[in-house]
């Protein structure tokens, strides 16, 4: 919806082939992809290669197409952070958006939506699928943990309130643990409490600003900073069946830049209620998300409240649950992932009219004139059954150099 709505669609063939040239232009960018399908086969630049985010997305692309057969071609350009981006060609102003995993600021960002990279792939997916549904059926709610889980990571607050947004909300949970041991098991398997820019450090907090401490904690923080090695479990791990044993989960927002958590992925289907906390994040399914309907929204002031009406009303926390398996079985499932995929590909494909830029092998080849493929240093993404994530198939050394009008092919 957001590529019809943001932006103009390709009217002809010269407007189909610009789109295309810009989306396989530009300097090489460490969090920028560029990425073309040709007859089902994925290719990338090389820097996508690896485990990480932008290695993860094109390969659970390839994996999408390899499992419903799509054989629509296109090109396209993917951003690796989780904030929103664009693309803005320099020459012709043309402006592009970028597939990215998460909108920190819903509303104002741009970018088409695809599933975050932690998803991973359709054989992951159905394999995580099955697994939580094992360990729900395991774990009925009457005999279930009452306190509310998280674990995760909680940096160092030194990056300034907006990049540290995330940390400062998941300092916010922790301290419930403190507050309301009955109510919530809260804990980060990492907190700096020493140090110039540490959590135990009241003057750096209250320098930044960047919670409102009086209002939360009045005359109590000292007291507050002083009991945070309680919020600090650092010797174990849990595996994602663990959370199918406690009737609450807490969602919070990521610790890098506020944006989206991966930790969110495998909660819905665990049979638990899940608090979340109060964000403007955006991923791919969020338009489906209910509060008091798949979730509760919270944060440290509305959360106790919340936590105590899901645990003794059973009516609410039952639909809450029901919510909750349904976001897990039509939206985040692994074929869900992979039919939200091809739609999205195919929506740009249809908005951008690529059919009459790649869909022969004449019309492709006048298209890519002029396009430097060697600077593109593009890679095949092939997958294989055995394989956790991607194979690299190297292609042919490109043309080192485009001559005006020449064939970059």
């Amino acid at each position: 919806a957001s590529v019809r709505r943001d932006f103009p669609p390709s009217n002809t063939t010269e407007d189909a082939r610009a789109y295309v040239r810009v989306a396989l232009s530009g300097a090489a960018q460490r969090t920028v992809g560029r990425i073309i399908i040709l007859n089902g086969r994925v290719f990338a630049n090389r820097h996508m290669e690896g485990d990480g985010e932008a290695g993860k997305h094109v390969a659970m692309v390839a994996r999408a197409l390899s499992r419903t057969g799509y054989r629509g071609n296109l090109a396209y350009v993917h951003h690796s952070g989780a904030s929103g981006a664009c693309v803005r060609d320099d020459v012709t102003g043309l402006r592009l958006p970028t597939t990215i995993a998460a909108k920190k600021y819903r509303e104002t960002q741009c970018g088409v939506l695809m599933p975050n990279p932690y998803f991973l792939h359709f054989r992951h997916g159905v394999a995580r699928d099955r697994a939580l549904a094992k360990a729900n059926e395991a774990n009925p709610w009457s005999g279930r943990d009452d306190r509310a889980f998280w674990r995760g990571q909680l940096r160092s607050p030194k990056r300034g309130c907006e990049k540290d947004s995330g940390n400062y909300c998941r300092f916010l949970a922790v301290t419930l643990t403190m507050g309301h041991p009955e109510l919530f098991d809260v804990k980060a398997n990492k907190i700096p409490l020493v140090g110039p820019h540490a959590w135990g450090n009241e003057t750096h907090l209250r320098r930044e600003a960047c919670v409102d401490y009086d209002r939360i904690f009045g005359a109590n923080l000292p007291n507050i900073l002083k009991r945070l090695p309680e919020g600090l479990e650092s010797d174990r791990w849990y595996p994602e069946t663990y959370y199918a044993t406690r009737k609450l989960l807490v969602h919070l927002p990521g610790g890098t830049t506020g944006s989206y958590s991966r930790n969110l992925n495998h909660l819905w289907g665990t049979g638990a209620v899940i608090l979340f906390w109060n964000a403007t994040t955006a991923e791919h399914y969020y338009a489906g998300l209910d509060d008091g309907e798949t979730h509760i929204i919270v944060d440290e002031t509305s959360a106790p409240g919340a936590a105590r009406r899901a645990l003794n009303d059973d009516a609410f926390s039952a639909r809450l649950r029901a919510g909750a398996a349904e976001v897990q079985e039509s939206l985040v499932c692994g074929q869900c992932l992979a039919d939200y995929i091809v739609e999205t590909l195919e929506t740009m494909r249809k908005h951008f009219r690529n059919d009459l830029a790649l869909d022969d092998a004449a019309t492709a080849r006048e298209t890519l004139r002029g396009v430097d493929c060697a600077s593109l240093q593009l890679v095949e993404i092939v997958t294989r059954d055995h394989v956790k994530g991607s194979v690299l198939k190297a292609l042919p050394p490109a043309t080192s150099a485009v001559a005006a009008g020449g064939d970059a092919g």
